[in-house]
C-alpha cells in the first residue's frame, strides 16, 4: 500500500490494538480450529478445515493491511483550527428545517463510524462540512432530499 493515513492519535491506538488481537488471541484460536478440524480425518472433504484456513488466510491479510497503516499513519492530535471545521474537529450543526441537532467527529476514512457520529472527513457529508465556520450555513443532498444546515459549534 504505501500511502500515508492520516488519523487521530485514538484511531491509532485502536488500529495497534486490533493488531495485537489478531497476532495473539485470533490466531490461537484458528490454531485451535485447525487442530480440531485435522483431528476429524481426510482433510480433502473437511468443510471445518477449510473454514479454519479461509480464516487464518483473511486474518493474515488483515494483519499485514494493519501494519502497513501503522506504518503509514501521519497522526494529527488535535484539530488544526476551531475557528473554521477540519480534520479533526467535532462539529455541531442543525439542520434548520427540523431544527435536528446532530454532533460529528471528522476522522479519516479508516475511523468512520457514522452510528457513533464519526464521519469521514472524505465522506459527502465530511466534505460538506470541511472548511465551514461556526454561524455558516450549507446545503446537503440527503436520501430524503436537499436539507439545509448551519454550524452551531466547533470544538
Amino acid at each position: 500500500m504505501g500511502n500515508k493515513l492520516i488519523i487521530t492519535a485514538e484511531g491509532l491506538q485502536d488500529l495497534q490494538k486490533e493488531l495485537n488481537e489478531r497476532m495473539g488471541k485470533v490466531r490461537d484460536e484458528i490454531a485451535e480450529e485447525i487442530k480440531a478440524a485435522r483431528e476429524q480425518g481426510d482433510l480433502s472433504e473437511n468443510a471445518a478445515y477449510k473454514a479454519a484456513m479461509d480464516s487464518k488466510e483473511f486474518n493474515e491479510n488483515r494483519i499485514l493491511e494493519l501494519e502497513d497503516m501503522i506504518k503509514n499513519a501521519d497522526v494529527v492530535s488535535e484539530p488544526v483550527s476551531t475557528s473554521k471545521a477540519g480534520f479533526g474537529s467535532k462539529v455541531k450543526v442543525k439542520n434548520t428545517s427540523t431544527a435536528a441537532i446532530s454532533n460529528y467527529e471528522l476522522v479519516g476514512p479508516s475511523e468512520a463510524d457514522p452510528s457513533n457520529g464519526r464521519i469521514s472527513i472524505e465522506s459527502p457529508l465530511g466534505m460538506a462540512i470541511d472548511g465551514k465556520k461556526k454561524a455558516e450555513k450549507f446545503t446537503f443532498q440527503t436520501p430524503a432530499g436537499e436539507q439545509n444546515y448551519i454550524i452551531e459549534d466547533i470544538n
